[in-house]
């Protein structure tokens, strides 16, 4: 996996998004970038006027970056709390960029996984 043209990170668990031309870059990048420039040109060839896909994780769409859908819907985290005064609660917290926990949750379902594979490769 190549690391992000922008950043130069290549961190497996941010979402990526690979525009028209071919380049592949972090999703959040690559906001940042058209937001900060004012324009959706490709950061390493300069080629086209790209939009965004929405995906969940994104709190306001903003118009001229992101492809406009008055369908979308933002949806928050749906984990169970554990424990704590709000257990058995919905977590309720935004999602991270393109999964369907927040922070906290997904370090869990990850930290889970990483048991389960574990266990798996010593048996």
């Amino acid at each position: 996996m190549e690391p992000c043209s922008i950043c130069g990170e290549d961190d497996e668990f941010t979402i990526k998004h690979t525009l028209q031309c071919g380049h592949t870059f972090h999703y959040h990048c690559l906001f940042q970038t058209f937001k900060n420039m004012k324009t959706n040109q490709c950061p390493y060839c300069r080629s086209g006027n790209h939009l965004l896909p929405l995906i969940n994780g994104i709190k306001k769409p903003l118009i001229g970056i992101h492809m406009i859908d008055n369908n979308y819907v933002n949806t928050k985290c749906c984990a169970i709390i554990q424990r704590g005064p709000n257990k058995g609660k919905p977590c309720g917290k935004n999602c991270l960029l393109g999964f369907d926990s927040c922070k906290v949750h997904m370090k869990q379902k990850l930290n889970k996984n990483l048991n389960k594979n574990l266990k798996n490769t010593e048996e």
